[in-house]
């Protein structure tokens, strides 16, 4: 994804909302046709805009739209057992003193909401689901042209509670946290992420979670974009290897937990990663790997870091790495759990052993590097 296509989020956002105003009408008369009841949803809906004139609205079939859907402040939408959201956009436009809630009906669960596409969610509240996840959205939305664009979620004052799910959050797309949404009662992570949504707080852990992290899926991430890991809160527990090609990387404020024999490959780009814990659960994993300059030298910079039970080499720049800027400043690194028993393998000089910068490398042999190095 460019620099353009991440902001142009809040362009598709104001496109969602006008075609969700210009759909603004009454549900449906086929919506409540079967029931005579107009407080009783009826799916598959042609669109629509809900109101608190029903306290609550019926949903015995879910809600499923391809159209937009928009869902006033104060609106209330009960859910019969194994229901569920599925939608292509979505707009609550709830307020902190009015909620928009979508709940299952007494003693039953629904399965969740799932996006297809794009959603503006402002103070929603979710409660009483089952199955994957209470809120879950896709990775890519077919567009008119033929092509293929990100989905994307705004989220402001979302809550997230009573969720006997997989996963609280599971976002494959873009998701913009303006204020980080609150999970209570959740029975698996509290989301499900692919990291490039971790530019601020995402997360915010209210109490009585089964698994208070955010796992984290990314792969290979090749696109120039910076990506930045702010301060979460909760741990951040990486489920396969980082693999940083020409992407700026920032990590600051946490804990991350790595994946038995994972690593963090470093081509082309720069790593930093300041008051940050690094471990893994378990088994050891394979600490920090160059892969060589790219289209510049790489840069490795560690401030205030502990490393923690990786394999030796804790940071491997002895392959492809002419060039590397090594830099450490108050880190920790080790014990080495086996491997070779070395902290750092560097085919330039660094000053990484020296004890002036407050370096502990504990190892027996903390520095390999060329020799006429000081």
């Amino acid at each position: 994804m460019t620099v353009r296509g991440y902001f142009r989020i809040e362009r598709i956002a104001s496109l969602v909302l006008f075609t969700l105003l210009w759909a603004c009408r009454a549900p449906d008369a086929d919506a409540t046709a079967e029931t005579g009841d107009p407080c009783v949803l009826r799916s598959p809906m042609e669109g629509t805009t809900l109101g608190p004139e029903c306290d609550p609205w019926l949903a015995p079939d879910g809600i499923v739209s391809e159209e937009p859907i928009a869902l006033l402040a104060g609106t209330r939408v009960v859910f019969a057992s194994g229901t569920m959201v599925d939608l292509y956009a979505l707009q609550a436009m709830g307020s902190a003193e009015e909620p928009v809630i979508l709940e299952a009906e007494e003693d039953a669960r629904f399965q969740g909401v799932l996006i297809r596409g794009q959603a503006t969610l402002s103070h929603l509240v979710i409660r009483g689901t089952t199955d994957e996840a209470a809120l879950r959205s896709l990775g890519w939305v077919d567009q008119p042209s033929g092509q293929k664009e990100l989905t994307s979620l705004i989220l402001d004052g979302l809550v997230i509670e009573d969720a006997d799910t997989a996963v609280g959050l599971w976002a494959d797309g873009i998701v913009d946290a303006r204020s980080p949404v609150r999970f209570a009662a959740v029975t698996g992570p509290l989301a499900s992420t692919t990291g490039r949504d971790l530019h601020r707080p995402l997360v915010e852990d209210a109490g009585s979670n089964a698994k208070p992290w955010i796992e984290v899926r990314p792969g290979r991430l090749p696109d120039a974009v910076p990506l930045t890991w702010a301060p979460q809160g909760v741990d951040l527990r990486l489920q396969q290897s980082l693999s940083l090609i020409g992407r700026p990387f920032e990590v600051v404020g946490n804990h991350v937990v790595m994946p038995p024999d994972g690593s963090i490959e470093i081509e082309g780009t720069a790593f930093r990663a300041q008051d940050t814990t690094f471990d893994a659960d378990g088994q050891p994993w394979r600490g920090f790997v160059s892969r060589g300059p790219l289209h510049g030298a790489p840069v490795f910079e560690l401030e205030r870091v502990t490393v923690r039970d990786a394999t030796g080499p804790v940071v491997d720049f002895r392959e492809l790495a002419a060039g590397t800027v090594l830099s450490l400043r108050d880190t920790v690194l080790g014990p080495v759990e086996g491997g070779d028993d070395v902290c750092i393998a560097s085919a330039e000089c660094t000053d990484a052993g020296d004890p002036t910068y407050g370096n502990t490398l504990d190892c027996a042999v903390p520095v390999d590097q060329p020799a006429g190095c000081p």
